[in-house]
Parts: structure tokens; sequence; C-alpha cells
């Protein structure tokens, strides 16, 4: 141990209870701090500092003493994020002139060697090069790495961008895979926006269609029982959304060991039988212990409050039955240090490699392989996660292939099934009503595809089951055999979790008792646990160190042990010092000092610096280490050193294209000046051979400001703007021949006393430049001639009851299709006028009118009276011919819209009789686009 202080030391250690301090803290007679009784178990810690790491090894046995362990921390990445260039050695800390050479490199006109430091003036090699330095120490001539790649899977597409500098990191992507053609041949359901992946009940609904006895939308995905509309049909759907006939078959009820059955009611419409059933709860199970089930408002539960007290806690162990958390119980012994070992036992310990590890997601598992080094790259992989046991208890249906993920209807299908009254194809998605075989069963498909019971038929009585009860009817329903109504209580065989199932059921009823709940409970490290009795104990470890015994209290305790010897252990690059005792209240604190060294082996100063994540140097440090001497230039801030120019008049020295210094020969300079619009070029080396060559070109600009094209041009001649013109324009431009525009019509003044400006019809759109005038008017008319009942109708028309069409096939159809003749662009509108002339005859008695019924587009249908009510004149049959008029219109349409217009020969007979010999209809429609 290094003293502690230069001088002879004045250092005080003062022993407390239990412990004894000998020696004077010099070199040859340390301190030594030892423990008097075995009563008081030292605490040793050796915390890290910013610049150490500590380790504390042993048990403080004489045996085993504890050893603390000192490293330097060097920074890897320093604050000014360069490279850390501390060195260790067996004498301490080191910088020296090798490592910090790599500091520095060379710009043009310079050369460096960072094996020795050395940097020189680059003199160009190029032929004629007389550079010297001059008087004033310038240079003067007279005149004169990491790889990424991505690696995709069956189910994602990864991809890296980037090329892994600061400013252009590696940028790892991946995108899931959906295969468009999924291996049972149907469409993937799976599709994906820019939350995610979803499968949506839109897509699985088209995997299933109905059959006879159902109707299906799948556009809700609900399925509904269909029922016939034929005559005498006694089904309908009841109160509670089944299927009902009514009748006045007998019906009972009989008890179960499980169920208590109450019938009322006598089947009538007005007193409908009501069952009414009631779970039996065992008040005294077979075990004789409490039965657990509880019956509440909303049906059977078992809690965890009632079934955590079938469990008890034995010798170290606290147990809570209020909450049912269980934990070791540790001795309140002062001297106590317990702990749970690894091998899941109790242990008082004696005394790490840095994990890099991808980061998964709930969806993605990621994989990282390789070094980073450009032989073993790292590879990012990617794969989805598909649950294999999802929430609800089920298969997961989305399915991996070699194209990307997938859910077909084929596999949604499975998940549908039939119960009583229905048959169901899963390889189809096809759903039927299933009709009993009983020779009594009076139930059929009708011709429309519903169920039907015929009227009178006997009472169909079926049982509802539900999730927790099993219902069933037996008899025939005559007064010798009644219905029988039983239920029994479902008892889930493989529930949900995997498990047993623990309600059981007896000859009264069901229960839960506590010794089937304790083979739900098992032990884990540091407990032993008993199934038959509930009693969990303390398991204490078999590792041979272990003290910890089961105190007179039932907690935990572990006794005293040896003293502990402490002592530090200077290494060349760290001080380690300890204090305190070793008592819980002043435990052992060791810690440790870097040494720096204050005279480095090359004889210059230490420039390592310590910072709160460690030792660090840095390359900002050493470059005041070096300067520049004669022809160079030297930024101490950059590192960056650069040959220095000759300001002496007459200098023509120049940095060569090697990077070089270089001078030409010839004593004349000539060197081009650019202008905005000119690039001008020197070639040659002005010698009488090889003269200087100057040439220039105009610059054109390629983007001009505006935004457009450069209308400048270059041909052989020179400079050129040359206008093309299009349709509708003439003139080249120039001051004598402007711009204009030509119609083919010639040119006019404007002829109408209003404002040119607000009434002319030719625009122009800032946006594009494009001149426009309004879309054109569209107009259309036709003519529609039908005769409605060739040759008549034989069969006298009596009272209808209100207007009634007289057939529906005769009638008179106007369809207008989507942007008719043209019209692209204007709300557009249209108006019918149909006439009428019929030749009809009616009886004395008879009251009635004529008249069209007209059905416009999905409106519904609207009446046209030719006139009011016709009466018999006198009480006379007579013939009448006459003609009536019926008008209709519509405005307002989109283009982009059709209109389909139907009208009917109708009639409203309110007494008597009309017999119709002919009927024609004569029609216009006129069409036409509105303003706006």
């Amino acid at each position: 141990m290094a003293p502690c202080c230069r001088t002879p030391c004045s250092c005080l250690i003062n022993a407390g209870t239990g412990v004894t301090v000998t020696g004077d803290g010099q070199v040859g007679t340390p301190f030594v701090i030892s423990a008097t009784g075995g009563d008081v178990l030292p605490v040793v810690t050796a915390p890290d500092t910013n610049s150490v790491d500590q380790t504390v090894t042993g048990t403080g046995a004489p045996a085993t003493p504890y050893v603390i362990t000192s490293n330097v921390k060097l920074d890897a990445t320093p604050p000014g994020g360069g490279t850390n260039l501390i060195g260790v050695g067996p004498e301490g800390l080191y910088v020296e002139c090798a490592q910090v050479r790599g500091c520095i490199s060379a710009g043009d006109g310079l050369d460096y060697s960072p094996a020795t430091g050395v940097m020189t003036a680059q003199i160009s090699a190029v032929a004629g090069n007389t550079t010297s330095i001059a008087a004033d120490g310038g240079l003067y001539t007279p005149a004169g790495s990491t790889v990424v790649q991505p690696l995709d899977t069956p189910t994602i597409d990864a991809t890296v961008t980037g090329t892994g500098a600061p400013a252009t990191p590696y940028v790892v992507s991946a995108a899931v895979r959906l295969d468009a053609t999924p291996p049972g041949g149907g469409t993937n359901l799976i599709g994906s926006n820019a939350d995610g992946l979803y499968v949506e009940c839109a897509g699985v609904r088209g995997c299933i269609s109905a059959g006879d006895g159902l109707d299906y939308d799948p556009a809700t995905g609900v399925m509904e029982a269909q029922i016939s509309v034929a005559a005498g049909n006694i089904i309908s759907i009841g109160p509670d959304g089944g299927l009902l006939s009514t009748g006045g078959t007998g019906l009972t009820a009989p008890d179960t060991a499980t169920v208590d059955q109450t019938l009322t009611g006598n089947g009538s419409g007005a007193t409908p039988y009501v069952l009414t059933s009631n779970v039996k709860v065992d008040a005294t199970p077979p075990g004789g212990g409490t039965n657990l089930i509880g019956v509440g408002p909303d049906g059977l539960y078992v809690e965890c409050a009632q079934v955590r007290g079938c469990i008890s806690a034995g010798d170290g162990l606290d147990y809570d039955p209020a909450t049912g958390v269980m934990e070791v119980q540790l001795s309140t012994d002062p001297t106590n240090t317990a702990t749970i070992a690894p091998d899941g036992g109790v242990l008082v310990p004696a005394g790490a490699s840095t994990v890099v590890q991808p980061l998964d997601t709930p969806t993605i598992d990621a994989t990282i392989t390789g070094t980073g080094a450009p032989a073993t790259p790292y590879v990012v992989s990617a794969a989805v996660r598909l649950d294999a046991t999802p929430p609800g208890g089920g298969t997961n249906l989305i399915g991996s292939g070699p194209d990307g993920l997938y859910v077909e209807c084929a596999q949604v299908r499975t998940c549908i099934s039939a119960g009583d009254g229905l048959d169901y194809d899963p390889a189809t998605g096809v759903m039927e009503a299933q009709l009993s075989t009983d020779p009594a069963n009076t139930l059929t498909i009708a011709p429309d595809g519903g169920l039907l019971v015929p009227a009178g038929a006997s009472t169909v009585v079926q049982p509802l089951d539900t999730p927790t009860i099993d219902t069933t009817v037996t008899g025939t329903g005559a007064p010798a055999t009644p219905y029988v109504v039983s239920s029994a209580v479902r008892l889930d065989a493989t529930p949900p979790g995997g498990g047993t199932n623990l309600i059981g059921s007896g000859a009264d009823g069901l229960y839960v008792e506590c010794a089937g709940v304790r083979g739900c409970i098992s032990a884990g490290d540091g407990l032993d646990y008993d199934p038959a009795t509930g009693v969990m104990e303390l398991q204490l470890s078999t590792d041979p160190a272990n003290t910890a015994t089961i105190a007179p209290d039932g907690g935990l305790l572990v006794g005293s042990g040896a003293a502990t010897v402490v002592q530090p252990l200077d290494t060349p690059t760290i001080d380690a010092t300890v204090t305190g005792t070793g008592a819980p209240a002043t435990p052992y604190v060791v810690s440790a000092a870097v040494r720096l060294d204050a005279t480095p082996p090359g004889g210059g100063t230490n420039l390592i610096n310590a910072g709160p994540d460690g030792l660090y140097l840095e390359c900002a440090q050493v470059r005041g280490c070096i300067s520049a001497g004669d022809g160079l230039d030297y930024d101490p801030v950059t590192g960056v050193m650069e040959a220095q120019i000759s300001a002496d008049a007459g200098n023509t020295t120049i940095i060569g294209t090697d990077g070089g210094l270089y001078t030409p020969t010839a004593a004349v300079v000539v060197q081009p000046l650019d202008t905005p619009t000119i690039d001008s070029t020197v070639t040659g080396t002005g010698a009488p051979a090889t003269p200087y060559v100057v040439s220039s070109a105009v610059r054109l600009d390629a983007t001009p400001p505006g935004g457009g094209a450069n209308l400048i041009g270059s041909g052989a001649d020179g400079l050129y703007v040359e206008l093309v013109t299009g349709c509708g324009l003439e003139g080249t431009g120039a001051v004598g021949d402007p711009l204009i525009v030509a119609p083919a019509a010639g040119q006019e003044a404007w002829p109408w006393a209003c404002d040119v400006v607000a009434e002319s019809g030719t625009k122009c759109d800032p946006a594009t430049g494009q001149i426009w005038s309004p879309p054109e008017h569209y107009s259309a008319m036709d003519h529609i001639y039908v005769d409605h009942f060739v040759g008549g109708i034989a069969d006298p028309i009596t009272a209808t009851g209100g207007w009634t069409i007289i057939d529906p096939t005769a009638n008179q159809q106007f369809n207008i299709p989507p942007n008719f003749i043209g019209n692209n662009c204007r709300r557009w509108g249209y108006e019918i006028t149909a006439t009428g002339t019929f030749d009809i005859t009616h009886t004395p008695d008879a009251v009635f009118q004529l008249g069209y019924v007209v059905q416009q587009d999905a409106v519904p249908l609207q009446v046209r009276p030719g006139w009011g009510l016709l009466t018999a004149r006198g009480g006379v049959a007579r013939r009448v011919v006459r003609n009536i008029t019926a008008n209709e219109t519509l405005w307002d349409i989109l283009p982009t819209v059709g209109s389909f217009t139907v009208m009917y020969p109708a009639i409203n007979v309110v007494s008597g009789s009309v017999t119709i010999a002919s009927w024609v209809t004569d029609a216009t429609i006129d069409t036409q686009t509105n303003q706006g």
C-alpha cells in the first residue's frame, strides 16, 4: 500500500467495536485492520469513479481474503469525438509522439512521414520547376471502411442505404412481403396501410355464402334464417330472435344433478312457455371442504380471493392470503446478509461481459450476424413473428410462404362450424338449414328457398344451448309423449389455458375444493412446496459456503463468520485506498486514483486528461506540440499544414496538378478571367513552339432564374433566339412583326355595348397559361310512340282499391346515359311530355280515373292523374275515347350521372268495371345542358 502522504505519516485510524488496528501506516509497517470477534460480519464495497473500474473478489476469510482489483477507465469515445491516445506501461499511463503523429496529415504542397513526424514542403516533379525558399521563409520562384448488407426472408424485404459515414449513416429498412398468389389459389386477405398489416371482416365475409333456409349479407356478415313467404307458413322470428311456430303441445322440464328447472305458461301466444333454470351449487362438496363456486347476478364465479385461503406458508416464507403474494422470509438477525443464489437457494455470496443484441418488436424478430469488417459484414435480418398461440386460444390464420404472408378464405372457413339446425361445408363456405329426419317433422324448404311449416302443423320445440348449459328436448309433443326439456351444466374438458378444469359435478351440484386448486401451484427458486397440503417452505442452497439457517423467529439467518481481511492492491496505473471498519454502519470503502506519470519517458509534459467518462487524450490537445518552419503554414486548431507561398513580387509558384509546388520556366504569366457571360481558357506554355492561346466561350444558362427554358441558341454562325409559333399564333416577336393571336375569321372590334372584360367568355388560367372558353352547350330531342295493349284487354277491371299499374310490362322507357351526346362538363336536365289516347267502355255504375304512374331513377312511384273522378252519366254504360297528358322533368344532374324514367298506364276504379279496348302513348323528351 502506498503511504498516505510523502512525509512521515500523520494519518490516524481509530478502532471501533470488534476491530483492532496495528501498524503506523509506513511502507514497512502498514496499517492492518482486523476483526476481534465473530459477531460482526464486515461489509466491503469498492465504488467506481470516473477514471477507475473496481472489482471485489474473495469471501473475507483468512484463506480467501477480499481482493480489490482496480482498472483505469480509458474513454473509448472522448468528448471531442476523436481516438483516445493514452497507453498503459509498467510505470503508468503515457502518450508518446508515435501515437500523436497520427493526428496530423498533409495537404497540397506538403510531404509528411507519420513514422518520424517530419513534414517538409513538397516540390512538384513537373519539368521546369524552379521553386526555392525565399528570404522571408516562404516558397519562392523568380519570374520565369464497415460493410452492411440486407438479408431478405420469405416474409421481409430488407433494404440498406447510406455509406456508414456520420453524415450518411447506414439506414436499414424492412417491408413485409404479402403473397399476391397464396398457395391455395385464392386472394390474400392481408392488407397493408400506413399503420401496418391488417385483415378486416369485410374481406373475410366474402368467403362465406348462404344456402337454402338462410339469408346472408356479405356486406355486414349477418346471417339469418330465411322465412318462406308461402301461404299458410306459421314460422316467425320470436321475441328472443329464434324461430317460432305456434302450437299447443305439452312440455315438461325435469331437473338434473346440476340444474333446477321450473316451467310456467301453457305454450299459447298469450302465455308462452317460460323455462327457468338455476345451477345447483353443492353446499357440502365430497371432499368435506367449502365450495369455492359463487353465484352472482352475472353467473357462476370462482375468484382468486377464495382460492388463496387454500394455501399457507411454512418456515422461511411470508404469505399474504389477501393478495396471494408469497415471498422468502429473511431473518431479522442484524448480521443476516442472505440472498437468492443462482441455483435458486438462499446464499450469502462471496463476491461482466458486454451483451449486444438486436431489438425485437411484437411483430418482428431481428437478427444481427457478422463483425462489421469487410470480410464479415454485419448482416441485419428480420422475420415476421406469427403468434403460434393467439390470445383467443385458436390457430393463427396468417400463413407464410416464399412470397410473403397470406390469409385465404380456405383458412377462414374452418373458423366457422354449424350447430343444430345447420349444415356447413367448410370447403366452400356454404351454410344451409338442416332439416330433421324425424317422421313427425313438418318443416320443409319452400320453393322460394325459405323455411316452411304449413298452418296447423304440430308445434316444434328445439333446445337452445348456451356456453354454460347443454339443453336437450325429448318427446313428440303429443299428450301421451309430451316434450321433455332437460338442461345440464357444460364443464369445459379442455379449458382455454390448456389445463384441467377444477370445477367438479356431484349428486348435489357443482363444486371446487382446495385439494383441486393446490395442484395449480408450484415452487420456483428458493421454495419447496407440498401440493398435498398446500404448505410452502423455504429451500436452502446446498452451496458449501452457505451459512443460512432457519432462525427461532422463523426467518432466515446467516450466522457470523471469521474475521474479514481487506487490503488494497496497487498497480502501475492505480493507487488503491481502503477506509471504514467493515461493520454495517461503517463498511469498507475501497477507492482508487489513477496514477498519471508526471515525467513521461520522452521527457515532455503529460497531456492526459480525466473526464466524467474516464481518461482521454485527443488530437486537439496534441496539435500544440507541433509548429511550422520556413515554407510551411500550420493551423494548430485543425492540425492541417500547407505549403507557404512567398508574397514577393514576381512569384509565379502555384500548386501543381499532382499536389506539389510548381512554377513554370517562362517569365510571362497568362491566366484566364471568367465573367458571368464568358468562360475563358488559356493553353500553351508561352514558348515560341507552344504559344499561349486564349479562347473564350459564351456561357448559356441551362436553368434561367424564371424556371423556364433558355431561348438563346448557339450555332456555327453565333448566338440566336428563334421563336416557333403553334396553332392560332402568328409573328416572330420582333418589333416590326409582333406575336399576335390570329383567329381564322380575322380581327374585329368588340361589337356589343356591354363591358368586354366582364362579359367575354374567353379567359386564361394563370396556373397553366392555357386560354380557355366555357364548354359547349348540348341539347337533344326524341319522340317515342307506344301501343300498350295491342288487341285490348278482354277482362274488365273492377274496383282496384286505389291507383294500380294496369300491366307492368306495358310501359314507356326513357334511358339517358351519363355524358349524353358528349357532355362532359355541364349539369343537365330534361322534360318529358306524354299524351295518352285511350278507347274504353264502362258499366252504368262505374266511377274511375285514368292516368300514369311514373318511376324516376330511385325516387318512389308517383301518380300523374289524367283528370278527376269520372262517373257514369245517367247510370248508362258508355264507350269513351279521349286524350290525357302527363309531364315529368328533372334538372341539375351531374354530367357523369345518367337518368332512367319509366311511365306506366294506370287506373283507379272506385266502383263498377272498366274494359280497355286500346291505349297508345305519344311522348317527346327534350334534354338540355344547364348554364352551370
